[in-house]
């Protein structure tokens, strides 16, 4: 697992949860969303981003209006990871 620090306007941060755990959830999800719809993350890899499983992310997927291309490189990718979830 990888480390990365973002530093983010407090004020902004702060209307996202009572504490830094919910915070921390609500960054994770959003970002994964986001790059799961721009193409730059497949399925698999964004789940694993937000912190939940693929179904779980799918439901979020569907539920936001998110549609994505599924490309064959995709699909490689995530059954190499062995993403079964």
């Amino acid at each position: 697992m990888s480390t990365l620090n973002l530093e983010l306007p407090r004020d902004s941060v702060q209307l996202l949860g009572a504490n830094d755990a919910e915070r921390q959830k609500v960054i994770r999800v959003e970002l994964a969303l986001a790059l799961y719809a721009s193409g730059k993350l497949p399925p698999g890899h964004a789940a694993d981003l937000a912190g939940m499983g693929r179904w779980a992310f799918a439901d979020i997927v569907k539920a936001r209006g998110i549609t994505t291309p599924y490309t064959l490189e995709m699909i490689q990718e995530d059954m190499a990871n062995g993403r079964r979830n």
